[in-house]
């Protein structure tokens, strides 16, 4: 079983895939059945989580604060070309003899209850499983303080994926130590105040335990500060190139808490924030006058 695992994670990284982890089903016993991966395959065994490394050049353009839309750009190639790396994988196991199923990041509150249940003891459909949540416990990171995933190969740079399947694999340890180290940056300098210093959202998932700001997203969805809009009405957008995603990834990169290297820090400049159509230089939570270096 050992070595069928090994195999397996060797094929997906050869496809392509810089992040594998597996968690065992058993992991998500407390996870709600219309979350829950075993509602979609009740006789999986095993959950595994892939990540792709995003590259800091997408939200480079960003950071100097002029040009946005490579990071979406490249986020929807992304969706283009996943699907064909899955094709590749999925057919891996079911050519040996094993089921797999394919999970895409949705955001889980945008596809639940969509449907109508075909059973009593059933969720309706769609089933949403939470991406980060499992890559938690497949052991690839935590969540930060800032809500957003966090590895220690990539801090907030990759995108998430994940197979259901029976097959019989050896799971992976989650990640004991800590990514985020609270410096409380992402909330302290964003412009709205979006990202409580104080009030604490505690998240425990199996052992380990992570703490995050209570997170306004009414007031994420109107920042002009680097935030993606959300594919779907009324979910969270993506956060990555917004201010808080860029000060998560300037320190984490800075206190070489990251294994990916770069030749250079990616803070080159003094950064920009607008606020209603205004640039400013507040980014103390609009309480204070502040310029970052």
């Amino acid at each position: 079983m050992k070595e069928y695992t090994n195999r397996i994670q060797q094929k997906l990284r050869e496809e392509g895939a810089d992040l594998v982890g597996i968690a065992p089903i058993e992991r998500f016993k407390d996870v709600p059945a219309n979350q829950h991966p075993g509602s979609i395959f009740p006789e999986a065994k095993s959950v595994i989580v892939v990540g792709f490394f995003f590259p800091r050049g997408a939200i480079r353009g960003i950071e100097e604060g002029t040009y946005f839309m490579n990071y979406g750009a490249l986020g929807n190639a992304a969706d283009t070309w996943c699907p064909w790396y899955f094709h590749k994988v999925v057919e891996l196991f079911e050519k040996e003899g094993w089921e797999a199923v394919p999970i895409f990041p949705h955001a889980p509150e945008a596809i639940m209850n969509q449907g109508i249940k075909v059973s009593p003891d059933k969720p309706a459909p769609n089933v949403g499983v939470d991406v980060d949540l499992a890559a938690v416990r497949a052991g690839l990171g935590e969540i930060g303080y800032n809500g957003l995933f966090l590895s220690p190969d990539f801090g907030p740079l990759q995108k998430l994926f994940a197979i259901v399947t029976d097959a019989p694999l050896v799971a992976g340890q989650m990640l004991e130590k800590s990514v985020c180290d609270n410096c409380l940056l992402c909330a302290t300098r964003c412009p709205l105040e979006a990202i409580s210093k104080s009030d604490i959202s505690i998240i425990k998932v199996d052992k380990k335990t992570m703490r995050t700001g209570k997170i306004n997203y009414k007031k994420c969805a109107r920042c002009q500060n680097g935030v993606y809009p959300s594919r779907y009405p009324n979910t969270p957008p993506d956060r990555v190139p917004a201010l808080c995603g860029r000060e998560c990834l300037v320190h984490l990169e800075e206190k070489g808490l990251l294994k990916q290297k770069w030749a250079s820090g990616f803070r080159k400049r003094k950064t920009w924030a607008v606020v209603d159509d205004e640039p400013t230089q507040n980014l103390e939570g609009q309480k204070q006058a502040a310029t970052l270096g």
